[in-house]
């Protein structure tokens, strides 16, 4: 019982009589409807709480009398207990005169220990007690069985004559006359219950709401009499808390006409288990974990409401200090990879900018800002600028400064890590620039979120229908939730506490379905904690409850229509919310203006069949809209499930879509879309897509090809240098119209504008963007088949920006045939060579065309053309022309425009093409200062990759073993120092085959620490294997294959160099490996001549490319080839040719200063003169091998070369 200082208990017939002084005392002066309106909200708010604590004491009081049966009981019950007045009420002190203080229900003392059971509680004896009570409450304490003495005072008489006149004008509104030939008495529910309750001595004010009405005259009358009778104390309870809980649908006259739209309740309906479920692991993530991240799947069908069910935790978080990033993946809008993600992030920090230039500071704003700030340091801070435009704003006196003198200096402690740990090295480093962008978004992110969340404000991330998320994103997001890299020191003082929520349809995820993969690494992964949430069908109380909130009815009254909606839509809410809505537009459920509500017949609908398909039944309800609206939503359709406010307001200036304006308040008023956060979204993607299915294909690309024609007129799109976001979205409508139809100015048009969407993907390093705009654009140019004639540039340009993206997305064979069209342009590009010769034109507006005709097709023969030459084993010496031109001559061209090289452009210039044709020691001394430029001008990525080539090129180029050594530990130590964990395990395979070159007792894979749990080779070969990081597996093979071949062991050198033998060679690794493997192969063919064409067939083709290599440069490649060729002569017995040939590689590896090689021509001499039974000239050739490899260093293979003696 509550405390008896505070409270004091009065009788159930004076608080009813209490609520009913105080209501009417607190009704004001105002109009008389709102004043009935504030009394019945009152009186409903009461019944509830009364009925509520009357059910409870009958259940819960229960205590048999002493030698008392059951029957005996029920006796008593009957007799006494069911008499309600025998019940007191608990109330506050000062609320006695008050009317909904109650505290708790109670019997009288002599009844204090009975209970009512609950079948004698519901039966109609019970009910008609609680309709007196009810009838009390709601008509002023008047009493049941004096109809005519009543609690109103004047104002409540007043009051019921307005009503009554409002009702007349009401139905004069409607147009129906209430004399001529009308009598709504006929028809009305309202007279049925009046002529029921005066036979039983009951009448209502004129201004009792309807349901009340309904409520208590079915409570009053048998259960014959009534079409939806109450069936327990249960559903009257029901009745009154949604009377209570709705007062504007169950307490306010009911609208003489139909609303335009049904409304359905918001919120988590029938989900309450999995709400709770969900909040059980939001509440937890405050705690935070360094090492363990929190995932939430929320699956189920389409229409399920698994948004709705995410959407839901805004009530019981309000107030809660977390920060929220929600986004929604879409399958039509074909937004560029990352975008959807990178734009709700850069939504978030447009809202910290506009909170933040508020007058009042808010500390954990500030926090956060200081935070990131931290985590990313400026330069980083500049790098997400790009993609996160708002984070910048941030920052303003970071973004004007670009970077500092003191951010490059602190490069060692910063946690700018460009190459995070997951990554592995690879020799074709070109072909994984992407990855490596790709990689460092995915670290700084990483960074950001980090910044972002803490146990003050943990951070929540809301994916929506991952189903539709590109491949990028999905990596982003596996790299959000199981990377820890980003985190320096995991002590626990600064935890991580995010969790990222995502929803999909559960039956479309296949095994083949791009999520799948996904999903299992996701359970299967230790330090990442995976809540499945299944939201499945509502049960037939839940969809009641749906029904009867739309309807405005009670539950008791929608049962049997929502039991055979749920059936129907089989639980689905979205099928029950389009088969409801179709079931009203098709006049099945009708409005009746003389009961104003809405009235059905059960057996009717009970016909009506279902289509399982959601969409297309829903096509067939937006079929009944005005025209008006059907055009906006089929124009909204086919940008996917949103699109810019701005965009549909830029387009609707058009002459073509004039209307788009007004369809579009029209959409909205019928809650079709909605506007939010400057977007228009459909209320479903289920409604996109039977918006768009009301178009048939054809109607459906001319749509596309009609808005995005207009736009790009409208905005002046064709002479724009730099695209923005609205003209990506114009242009992707023309390429979804697939209109060939057009003249072919207008298709070179759009040809020209893919390209320029192409570059500009490209530049964002957004490959598979910049693929689909080339693919887009060469499809404008198909039905021209004089193209490379007529639009040679454009041509060019589509085909060479399709290659370059194939080829960083590993697309081989694609590329080739991309490839194949470049080189239809061989034949011009060597003419304008030929008529520029080494110099440039000095009238400078020629130069800029030329500049850019060459820096493409430079891009595509030295790099992409080369490579596939190489890897065919067959080199054209034209290729080798055009690479070395073409990098002499872009080099002139920067000079001439006075321009500076990006530090990118230069590693990929020395490393691809430069080294081809000038000394190798030249290279090394150019790619070193490079390093150093990189370094200066912050470029760490490319600073460790020039370290990386610098000393693997002073390796082939015979560099003193041990100064080589201590030079790498000092570019290791710094590359750590850096964080770039990639470059390290490039040097530290490197590293490992110095060291079993020298002999040296060191363990390279210290350098980790304990960034890594690695300690040997094997143990990173056994890594690499697992994590299938098949770039790490080929540096650790290369590795062993150079250490197999110069320790003197050509079986196991060929079994390394086949698995190494890489699919890209356009790199100094690539042609010594194709140096090694060939004279490895020519040794073997004379060791075994039943093997010998097996060998010869791996080595002629590997002769046949250094025959043209050193055509280019004797100073490289001449001692190697001239060594091959001794080889191949001694195999076919040619003795003389071959001596020749060894004295003149020996001679030449002198004279260009590759000692190493120099001893190897001794080496390999010395063996065919023993071949040969001329020992002294073997054993001298052997002593000045042993020379030049002691000169070398190579003390392991000086104790090889003694061991042989």
């Amino acid at each position: 019982m509550a405390d008896t200082n505070r409270t004091t208990t009065i009788s159930l017939e004076r608080y009813i009589a209490n609520i009913c002084t105080s209501a009417e005392a607190e009704g004001g002066d105002g109009a008389h409807e709102a004043r009935y309106y504030y009394y019945h909200q009152w009186a409903a708010n009461a019944a509830h709480t009364l009925l509520e604590g009357l059910h409870m004491k009958c259940l819960t009081n229960l205590h048999l009398p002493n030698g008392a049966d059951g029957a005996a009981l029920e006796d008593v019950l009957r007799a006494e207990q069911i008499v309600f007045e025998n019940f007191i009420v608990v109330v506050d002190q000062e609320g006695i005169d008050g009317g909904n203080f109650i505290h708790d229900v109670e019997l009288l003392p002599q009844f204090d220990q009975r209970r009512v059971l609950p079948e004698i509680l519901d039966s109609d004896e019970s009910l008609t007690k609680i309709g007196t009570i009810l009838y009390k409450i709601f008509l002023r304490g008047r009493d049941l069985s004096r109809p005519g003495q009543t609690a109103r005072s004047a104002n409540s008489i007043e009051c019921a004559r307005s009503c009554d006149a409002y009702k007349a004008n009401d139905l004069q509104s409607t147009g129906e006359s209430t004399t001529d030939g009308f009598d709504p008495h006929l028809h009305s529910s309202k007279r049925t219950i009046v002529d029921v309750a005066e036979q039983a001595g009951l009448s209502f004010d004129a201004g009792t709401p309807d349901p009340v009405r309904r409520l208590i005259s079915d409570l009053l009358k048998s259960g014959d009499e009534v079409k939806d009778p109450f069936k327990s104390f249960a559903d009257v309870l029901v009745e009154v808390k949604q009377i209570a809980d709705s007062p504007e649908k169950f307490l306010r006259s009911y609208q003489p006409t139909p609303p335009a739209r049904l409304k359905y309740p918001a919120g988590t309906l029938g989900r309450n288990v999995e709400l709770g479920n969900l909040l059980e692991v939001v509440v937890r993530i405050p705690q935070g974990d360094e090492s363990r991240n929190e995932l939430v799947l929320v699956r189920g069908p389409s229409g399920s409401g698994k948004s709705a069910l995410v959407r839901g935790l805004e009530t019981p978080m309000a107030g809660w200090a977390y920060n929220v990033i929600s986004l929604k993946f879409d399958r039509l809008a074909h937004r560029q990879p990352l975008t959807t993600i990178t734009s709700a992030f850069d939504y978030f920090f447009s809202s910290i900018v506009e909170r933040r230039m508020g007058l009042a500071e808010d500390e954990n704003i500030e926090h956060m800002v200081a935070m990131l700030e931290n985590e990313l340091g400026s330069s980083s801070i500049v790098v997400l600028s790009h993609v996160l435009p708002s984070l910048g704003r941030l920052f303003p006196r970071i973004m004007r400064r670009v970077v500092s003198d003191t951010d490059l200096e602190s490069l060692n402690n910063r946690q700018e890590q460009y190459l995070p740990r997951n990554v592995v090295p690879s020799d074709d480093q070109e072909s994984e620039s992407d990855a490596n962008n790709t990689n460092r978004l995915h670290h700084l992110l990483r960074r950001v979120i980090h910044a972002i969340s803490s146990r003050e404000c943990p951070l929540i991330i809301f994916m929506d229908d991952v189903q539709w998320a590109d491949q990028q994103s999905l990596d982003l997001l596996s790299s959000m939730l199981l990377d820890f890299d980003h985190i320096d020191h995991m002590n626990g003082d600064n935890p991580q506490c995010f969790m990222v929520i995502g929803s999909y349809r559960d039956d479309e995820v296949t095994e083949s379905h791009i999520l799948h993969p996904y999903l299992v690494r996701f359970a299967e992964a230790p330090t990442l904690e995976v809540t499945q949430i299944t939201v499945g069908p509502l049960n037939e109380r839940s969809a009641n409850l749906l029904v009867s909130s739309a309807l405005d009815l009670p539950v008791r009254v929608t049962r049997p229509l929502s039991a055979v909606i749920c059936r129907k839509s089989m639980g689905n809410p979205l099928g029950i919310i389009t088969f409801l809505d179709n079931l009203v537009q098709s006049s099945v459920i009708g409005y009746s203006l003389v009961e104003r509500r809405w009235t059905w017949d059960i057996t009717t609908v009970q016909g009506i069949p279902m289509d399982d398909n959601v969409a297309h039944f829903i096509t067939q309800g937006l079929r009944q809209l005005p025209l008006t609206v059907q055009e906006t939503i089929k124009t909204i359709s086919c940008f996917g499930f949103s699109v810019d406010a701005d965009f549909l307001r830029q387009l609707s200036s058009s002459p073509g879509f004039a209307g788009l304006a007004s369809g579009l308040d029209q959409a909205r008023a019928l809650r079709i879309i909605d506007l939010s956060e400057g977007r228009y979204t459909f209320s479903h993607d289920k409604v996109q897509e039977g918006s768009y299915n009301l178009m048939n294909e054809e109607e459906q690309r001319d749509r596309h090809n009609r808005i995005g024609t207009e736009s790009v007129f409208t905005t002046g799109v064709f002479e724009k240098s730099v695209l923005n976001s609205f003209d990506l979205i114009a242009i992707g409508q023309i390429n979804k119209g697939r209109s060939l139809e057009c003249s072919a100015d207008m298709r070179c048009k759009f040809g020209a504008l893919n390209l320029k969407a192409a570059k500009g993907s490209v530049d964002r390093y957004d490959f598979s963007s910049a693929l689909t705009y080339s693919q887009e654009g060469l499809r404008f140019l198909e039905p021209d088949k004089e193209r490379w004639s007529t639009n040679y540039d454009l041509c060019l340009g589509l085909n060479e920006t399709a290659g370059i993206s194939c080829f960083s997305l590993a697309l081989r064979e694609k590329m080739q045939s991309f490839l194949l069209e470049v080189d239809r342009a061989s034949s011009k590009l060597l003419t304008v060579l030929d008529g520029l010769g080494e110099g440039l034109p000095e009238e400078k507006e020629m130069v800029y065309p030329i500049y850019d005709f060459i820096a493409d097709l430079y891009n595509a023969f030295g790099f992409t053309g080369l490579a596939l030459s190489i890897r065919a084993n067959s080199q054209s010496a034209d290729n080798f022309e055009i690479a070395r031109r073409l990098g002499a001559l872009s080099s002139v061209i920067c000079k001439g425009l006075k321009t500076e090289e990006m530090p990118q452009e230069r590693f990929y210039r020395e490393t691809h093409i430069v080294y081809l044709f000038q000394p190798l020691q030249a290279v090394a001394a150019t790619i070193q200062e490079l390093e150093k430029s990189c370094l200066m001008q912050g470029y760490v990525e490319f600073a460790a990759l020039s370290a990386f080539a610098f000393h693997r090129i002073r390796f082939f180029t015979g560099t003193t073993m041990p100064i080589l050594c201590d030079q790498m530990e000092a570019t290791l130590s710094m590359t750590a120092r850096f964080e770039q964990l990639n470059g390290c395990l490039a040097l530290v395979t490197q590293y490992a085959t110095l060291c079993k070159l020298t002999g040296l007792d060191r363990n390279p894979y210290v350098i980790f620490g304990s960034a890594m749990p690695i300690r040997s080779e094997d143990e990173l070969l056994e890594f690499a294997l697992r994590k299938d990081a098949r770039a790490v597996t080929r540096a650790v093979n290369l590795s062993r294959f150079f250490s197999s071949f110069w320790l003197g062991r050509h079986e196991e050198a060929a079994e390394y160099g086949r698995s190494t033998r890489g699919s890209q060679q356009s790199t100094a690794v690539d042609i010594y490996h194709a140096f090694y493997y060939a004279i490895t192969a020519l040794i073997l063919a004379r060791r075994d001549a039943g093997e010998s064409k097996k060998w010869i067939a791996i080595a002629d083709p590997l002769v046949q490319l250094f025959r043209t290599l050193a055509s280019y440069s004797a100073w490289n490649w001449e001692n190697k080839l001239l060594l091959m060729e001794a080889e191949s002569h001694f195999f076919k017995g040619e003795k003389d040719a071959a001596e020749k040939k060894y004295l003149s590689s020996i001679e030449s590896a002198k004279d260009h200063k590759f000692v190493n090689e120099q001893g190897l021509g001794h080496e390999l001499l010395s063996g065919f003169y023993s071949s040969y039974g001329d020992e002294d000239k073997s054993h001298t050739h052997k002593q000045h091998a042993n020379d030049c490899y002691q000169e070398w260093g190579a003390t392991a293979v000086l104790r090889r070369l003694r061991g042989d003696e």
